[in-house]
């Protein structure tokens, strides 16, 4: 962690070199999980062209490359740096949101660490993030510092339901990345998702009912290289009713449209495809 902190000190011009680097290995020698981002592609992608598909491919290790660099980097990055290279687009939206709870929900579009670290200090309220616990004690622990930075404050997901309640009442933004692959131990909500049948985790639309809170969408793109805009997007508002599952709908939705956009840009080495419905309600997992 010491050497990682060191290097976020070298200029950025110089990291990206480093990413250059890296891309080559991970691509072209490695082949760090190749078939998985292949397959994710050409399930989510089946109009496209073979050639459309590898230049789609070749340009995500470029952006993870990137993504491993411009994190390290954040750990020395200054405020006005950060105001610089992420900005949000509708900012003034979330005005009306003022002194009372909201979620936000993103995706892994890249530069997700970025955009949280610069919503905390844009955003005209505190921001509570929900993180998924790391293996690696000393590198979790690195993380929650390094998005810590600026204020906002992090809660486990295991405790999230306690602590949103707790916290909601003082008109604090709750964040999370909300497209991972849910475990087979939790209730699972079912909808098409890139051309196929995908779960997620319905504890981020119960926690949103039960506090009664508005839900935005961030959808992020990338300019050009070290530069991102956000896009504010509101997707779904009290009163909610029991059965109404318009929260996951609508980002389910907002998601699939950003990546169509910027397809180079998501996740695609992560498996988000572990299991398909019929599997999950063989094994009783509905």
């Amino acid at each position: 962690m010491f050497v990682l902190k060191l290097i976020s000190f070298f200029p950025l011009w110089l990291l990206y070199l480093i990413a250059d680097f890296l891309y080559f290995i991970a691509y072209h020698l490695t082949k760090y999980r190749r078939n998985v981002v292949v397959g994710n592609l050409q399930k989510a992608f089946p109009e496209k062209a073979e050639g459309e598909l590898r230049l789609i491919e070749k340009q995500f290790y470029r952006s993870l490359t990137d993504f491993a660099v411009e994190t390290v980097k954040s750990h020395s990055m200054s405020p006005k740096q950060f105001k610089k290279r992420v900005i949000f687009k509708n900012l003034e939206l979330l005005q009306k949101y003022k002194g009372k709870p909201i979620m936000f929900m993103a995706s892994h579009q890249f530069n997700w660490e970025w955009m949280q670290l610069s919503a905390a200090l844009q955003f005209p309220f505190e921001i509570d993030y929900i993180y998924q616990p790391l293996k690696l004690k000393s590198f979790d622990r690195y993380m929650i510092k390094l998005r810590s930075r600026f204020g906002a404050q992090p809660i486990n997901r295991h405790n999230a339901a306690r602590e949103i309640i707790k916290s909601s009442k003082k008109g604090r933004g709750f964040a999370m990345v909300a497209d991972q692959v849910p475990g087979r131990n939790v209730r699972i909500y079912w909808t098409q998702f890139l051309n196929q049948e995908t779960a997620y985790f319905m504890g981020t639309e119960a926690l949103a009912k039960l506090i009664k809170c508005p839900v935005v969408y961030f959808a992020i793109q990338k300019i050009k290289r070290g530069y991102y805009e956000v896009d504010i997007v509101e997707i779904a508002e009290p009163p909610y009713q029991k059965e109404d599952h318009s929260i996951l709908e609508n980002y389910s939705k907002a998601t699939e449209q950003n990546i169509r956009k910027h397809p180079s840009q998501w996740l695609w080495s992560h498996k988000r495809w572990k299991y398909t419905k019929a599997e999950a309600e063989a094994s009783k997992v509905i």
